[in-house]
């Protein structure tokens, strides 16, 4: 009787080890982290590419002071950032001239670009495991490395910002941003 109690936990490891064997590879899921940070960098981008698209063009070089950036520029800026991330993120060299404030000109210019690096951004993002999140990157403006996470998060934090700037300039203007609205509100007074 001994025997056959002892014998009994080693054939169910056998069983399981056999039917673990003949098992493929789950797909990777995507992380917890990536989705948080894909909802970061969605729910960013969507408020200013609102915000780029709505706000009128002849306002565009709309500035509350002489020291401080137009609308457009800021739009512009948020873009040609997101895009230093983007290529850092890619491994590839970043070409400001490229992205030069001169080479985009008209609203609709701007606001392609600005949608341009969320989505590139956003492609990026998207696959990322947990083990890749915690992954170093080198920082775009620095000469130091961080988790991709983090990384990722300095972008979010930058154009979140930038986002505030333009609350005021949209306030200024007698505009309603889109994260003050009730749903399906104006984004102007009345």
């Amino acid at each position: 009787m001994r025997n056959s109690c002892s014998i009994v936990p080693f054939i169910a490891f056998l069983a399981a080890a056999v039917v673990l064997a003949g098992c493929q590879k789950a797909p990777v899921v995507q992380s917890g982290q990536a989705k948080e940070l894909l909802d970061s960098w969605m729910n960013n981008g969507n408020k200013l590419i609102e915000m780029a698209e709505e706000f009128p063009e002849d306002k565009y070089d709309y500035q509350p002071t002489k020291e401080v950036r137009t609308f457009g520029e800021i739009v512009h800026h948020i873009a040609a950032v997101n895009l230093r991330y983007v290529r850092q993120a890619q491994g590839q060299p970043y070409d400001p001239d490229e992205f030069a404030t001169e080479n985009f000109k008209s609203k609709a210019e701007i606001v392609d670009l600005l949608k341009k690096s969320y989505q590139e951004g956003a492609e990026l993002i998207q696959p990322g495991t947990d083990a890749q999140m915690l992954e170093g990157v080198k920082n775009p403006y620095g000469d130091y490395t961080t988790s991709r996470y983090a990384f990722w998060m300095q972008a979010v934090e930058h154009a979140a910002e930038h986002y505030g700037n333009l609350v005021v300039y949209y306030r200024l203007n007698r505009m309603v941003p889109p994260a003050s609205r009730e749903s399906g509100g104006s984004a102007s007074y009345s």
